[in-house]
């Protein structure tokens, strides 16, 4: 789904968080999604591919493909699946909370200048709040790897809770109402585009 909005995030630096289009797709992004467990580039060979996945996701009703810029440089990105619940794709990582209209968060720091700087907690925190500023959305989920450590570090600074854990994965839960704003975003703008 595209995004009406962008939001412009003052922290150090000046980061936006919006909608990230098939022209933004490169050879960096895509050999830092083939590094991770990403199901999607596990099957995408061609760059032209994953262009169009990014389009296809962008057309989806149920689906956010956020990239977080830097001096206009992709430099990391959230995908958020809206309706989770209504899908039938249980596992250890996606948390089933009946009568919830639930939402599942990943995350991936593309660029390695930037890891290590709290930007997780950044990424995290507004694509909650721009999601929210589109949909009403206020529940999400998350799932990882228990040895994803900054990972869940990340999740539980801003409100994140430990939903249930497994021998292996972690599930996370967040109403919105207890989100925490990072102290590393001094201020923040939500614009619309017209």
């Amino acid at each position: 789904m595209i995004s009406n909005n962008k939001i412009k995030i003052n922290s150090n630096y000046t980061y936006e968080l919006k909608t990230i289009q098939p022209s933004d797709v490169t050879e960096k992004y895509m050999l830092s999604l083939e590094n991770f467990y990403i199901e999607t580039a596990k099957n995408i060979k061609y760059l032209e591919e994953l262009r169009n996945n990014v389009k296809e996701k962008n057309l989806s009703d149920d689906y956010y493909l956020f990239g977080l810029y830097f001096k206009k440089n992709l430099i990391a990105s959230t995908g958020i699946t809206l309706n989770i619940n209504k899908r039938n794709v249980w596992n250890d990582l996606i948390i089933k909370i009946d009568n919830e209209d639930l939402a599942s968060i990943g995350i991936l720091i593309h660029d390695d200048n930037f890891k290590n700087l709290g930007l997780s907690k950044i990424l995290i925190w507004s694509a909650c709040i721009l999601c929210n500023s589109e949909t009403s959305q206020s529940n999400f989920c998350a799932g990882m790897k228990k040895e994803n450590i900054k990972s869940i570090k990340s999740f539980l600074s801003i409100g994140f809770e430990i939903f249930r854990e497994y021998e292996e994965n972690v599930q996370l839960y967040l109403n919105l109402k207890n989100i925490i704003q990072p102290k590393e975003i001094n201020n923040f703008e939500i614009i619309k585009f017209i």
